[in-house]
């Protein structure tokens, strides 16, 4: 039988393996990712496009093997292009590992990205993101909107600003954009979302 010092220290043990396991989920928590596939547009139409989104990646001061992983996955998947909704440095990130990120994945596809409260909140200034973007064959979208040609089909991308750290404007992005058969709209915050539905609510 174990005697009383043994059991402590087995308890011991066991409380601060659990705390580790606890520790590990919360801190790597968010550099797992979930892959999703869904089909959009009209049923039983031949004409295909493969669009990839990605949001919320939080690039701190490096990159962490599965964001490695991630840029070859995207490279498997090929996409015709790549949407990025915010949030691709974290508030207290830097700028390089987004570059490193970028300069992983193939060139040749081209990038669309909008600003997330994160991105607004650290030190990175909105032109080096811009010139990130246009580096790695993209765009960034702050109220705008961009035509794409793939495939032969015309897909409008409209971008607005983030509703809490940013100076969103609906109105401002659509303002030039006529009826469109493929249009999608990049917002970072649902909030967003539910005002836009309601009714074209921005902040100004």
């Amino acid at each position: 039988m174990m005697n009383q010092k043994t059991k402590q220290r087995l308890i011991t043990s066991m409380l601060a393996g659990v705390a580790i396991a606890l520790l590990n989920a919360l801190l790597l928590e968010q550099y797992f990712f979930e892959i999703n596939e869904f089909s959009i547009g009209k049923n039983g139409s031949g004409k295909k496009i493969k669009l990839l989104h990605l949001t919320d990646l939080h690039l701190k001061k490096f990159l962490y093997p599965s964001y490695k992983k991630l840029a070859r996955k995207i490279n498997t998947i090929k996409p015709d292009l790549i949407m990025i909704s915010g949030d691709l440095i974290d508030e207290d990130g830097i700028y390089h590992p987004a570059k490193d990120f970028f300069s992983m994945i193939n060139h040749s596809i081209p990038k669309v990205g909008i600003m997330g409260n994160h991105d607004h909140k650290n030190r990175v200034r909105i032109e080096t993101y811009k010139q990130l973007y246009i580096k790695h064959n993209g765009f960034l979208l702050q109220n705008e909107s961009i035509p794409f040609t793939i495939r032969g089909q015309r897909l409008m991308v409209t971008g607005i600003d983030d509703f809490i750290e940013g100076n969103p404007s609906f109105s401002r992005a659509i303002h030039a954009v006529g009826r469109e058969e493929n249009h999608v709209l990049l917002i970072h915050s649902p909030l967003q979302q539910e005002g836009i539905l309601a009714g074209g609510w921005m902040k100004n």
